[in-house]
């Protein structure tokens, strides 16, 4: 996956992919709401990126893949979002996807605090 700089495509392809991935003004659809994350987070949105991660974590439109997840908060965090801090804190203290850390959990949840939230 290569990663650009965010664009306004981006933008709109996660807002549009979000309204599938809740079924809010569209027929829900996990699936195509996965395949527009995909394609935002490409385009280097952030937020898509996260929430495609948790799409992951969780198995929603997409088979179970913990290791992606962390892969894509890892991205999603250079690119400063906070919420994938606090969730990359979550996967180390839990053991999901990578090996179980706690030091690294702290890490991860005080820069979370410290970026603001």
């Amino acid at each position: 996956m290569e990663f650009q700089g965010v664009s306004g495509k981006g933008k709109a392809l996660c807002s549009v992919a979000r309204h599938y991935e809740e079924g809010h003004l569209i027929e829900m659809d996990k699936r195509k709401a996965a395949e527009l994350y995909q394609v935002a987070a490409e385009a280097g949105d952030g937020l898509a990126m996260f929430y495609l991660a948790e799409m992951y974590q969780n198995g929603n439109g997409v088979v179970m893949d913990k290791k992606k997840a962390v892969e894509l908060y890892q991205h999603a965090r250079k690119l400063v979002n906070v919420s994938a801090l606090v969730s990359l804190g979550r996967c180390y203290e839990n053991g999901e996807g990578v090996p179980k850390n706690p030091e690294k959990a702290v890490f991860w949840y005080d820069r979370a605090s410290t970026e603001g939230n």
